[in-house]
């Protein structure tokens, strides 16, 4: 059975913080890189198997977007204001 990994990427203007969760939600990986999309494109390729990409819309997001799409990654646009509602949630 192919891997399949969850990917959750806070991203900023200059800088990138991404936590990989495996299938039962373990964490597998947290890193902090730049925001240049060969960094973002990098790392995604470090992993093996299927990837589910989150990332919050921000000022900045389409070309962190058009990145890990261009990994194959399946990648989810969330509203911030919903990942907000979540957060104070839990």
């Amino acid at each position: 059975m192919e891997s399949e990994l969850f990917v959750g990427l806070d991203v900023h203007k200059k800088s990138v913080v991404a936590t990989v969760l495996d299938r039962e939600g373990n964490r597998v990986d947290q890193s902090s890189f730049g925001s240049r999309d060969s960094e973002l494109i990098g790392y995604l390729d470090g992993f093996p198997g299927r990837k589910h990409v989150v990332l919050e819309a921000c000022n900045v997001w389409e070309h962190f977007y058009d990145a890990a799409t261009s990994t194959d990654a399946e990648v989810t646009l969330a509203h911030p204001y919903r990942v907000r509602l979540i957060s104070e949630a839990s």
